[in-house]
């Protein structure tokens, strides 16, 4: 499966969204993505590697926002 899921400092008409405040993290300030692979349930494997695919972060400039649907 694959999802998109936006952070930004304004949520306004977008879905899947989480906004970041001034708070949390301070204009101009470092924001660190993680994101992993969990094991499968019942067992003590991961996935596969070779089945799963690598995440992808898009940076947007927020001149444009996307359509929300």
């Amino acid at each position: 499966m694959l999802y998109v899921h936006y952070l930004a400092r304004d949520c306004s008409g977008l879905s899947n969204c989480m906004t970041v405040t001034e708070e949390m993290i301070p204009r101009g300030g470092t924001i660190k993505m993680l994101q992993r692979n969990y094991i499968v349930p019942g067992t003590m494997r991961g996935a596969s590697p070779e089945l799963v695919l690598n995440p992808v972060v898009v940076v947007l400039d927020g001149m444009a926002r996307p359509k929300s649907e």
